[in-house]
């Protein structure tokens, strides 16, 4: 899913792979949901942090996207 983006995100990255807008992006990032480093006022992902951040969202759900027991 993710071979054909950079090591290193952007936010715009993020956006275009969740499917979701730039507001909704920057919430996640500033709050820590997905693991980020800001320089300056951009925000840089490594992939690692995109790979654990979806791993984890996975496992909270089930395949019918409800909450896993």
């Amino acid at each position: 899913m993710l071979n054909d983006y950079p090591d290193v995100l952007e936010a715009a990255d993020i956006a275009e792979i969740l499917k979701i807008g730039m507001n909704s992006t920057y919430r996640l990032l500033q709050s820590g949901a997905i693991r980020s480093h800001k320089v300056g006022s951009l925000y840089r992902i490594p992939k690692s942090c995109m790979v654990d951040y979806l791993e984890a969202a996975r496992m909270k759900t089930n395949c019918h996207g409800k909450e896993a027991q």
